[in-house]
């Protein structure tokens, strides 16, 4: 099969585990008061828009930081949000003082819709930002707190979103990632990294200084928010 025949079908029969939470073949997503827009699925060699919906990874570290992080008058960025959902819903459920949302242009009207659509225009704004990018000096050093969710997917992006992760928060900002394994635990044990592009990004984390520490989940959340594929790290940049 050439890349640019690469579609979701394929994906889904050759490499992924079942979603748990959410639904691609629909047109909505929704999740206690937030409901956003979902695109359209696609990764070919040419066009890449696997953010266009909502993973379960975003919505069980949505579910952490809702019940077990204190968001009062901070300021939070997303990295790679994809729809916007995660970002929303801290904007939306939460009382962080500002919400960036950030992704490539691409993502730039579906995240602004689900802005929009859920009245969070005060609270979250969208962020043209692609990974490893020039920051502005406004933005560099200036968030209490960073997010991200789904974001391994490339070797060649580990770098970038590394970099990007270090750049933004400030000093003793408090980082937040969310890794679904589902490429490495269908018939193995979860800790055996089968996914180069898993393995790479651990590998390159530590070298770079960024130190990720698992969350147990099963101490914080019902098992009926909890993805068993689904880790969620507090991570911090190595001084």
């Amino acid at each position: 099969m050439d890349d640019e025949d690469l579609c979701i079908g394929f994906v889904f029969e050759k490499w992924l585990d079942a979603q748990m939470f959410t639904d691609h073949s629909k047109e909505m997503f929704e999740w206690e008061d937030v409901k956003v827009l979902q695109g359209k699925f696609l990764h070919t060699k040419e066009t890449d828009l696997t953010g266009a919906v909502v993973w379960d990874d975003a919505v069980v570290l949505s579910k952490f930081l809702r019940r077990n992080i204190d968001l009062k008058m901070k300021r939070v960025v997303e990295l790679g949000a994809g729809t916007g959902f995660l970002g929303v819903a801290l904007g939306k459920l939460g009382t962080a003082d500002k919400v960036v949302i950030s992704d490539r242009s691409v993502m730039k009207d579906l995240i602004v819709h689900n802005i929009e659509a859920n009245h969070v225009i005060n609270q979250c704004e969208f962020w043209d930002h692609s990974w490893g990018s020039s920051i502005d000096e406004s933005m560099l050093g200036s968030f209490d707190i960073v997010v991200a969710s789904g974001c391994v997917y490339h070797d060649e992006a580990n770098a970038s979103l590394i970099d990007s992760i270090a750049k933004l928060g400030k000093v003793n900002a408090e980082i937040y990632f969310a890794i679904d394994f589902r490429f490495d635990v269908s018939n193995r044990d979860i800790d055996e990294y089968v996914s180069p592009t898993l393995y790479h990004f651990f590998t390159l984390a530590e070298r770079k200084g960024l130190v990720m520490e698992t969350i147990e989940l099963n101490q914080l959340l019902t098992s009926e928010d909890i993805k068993l594929s689904v880790r969620i790290y507090k991570c911090h940049v190595r001084a």
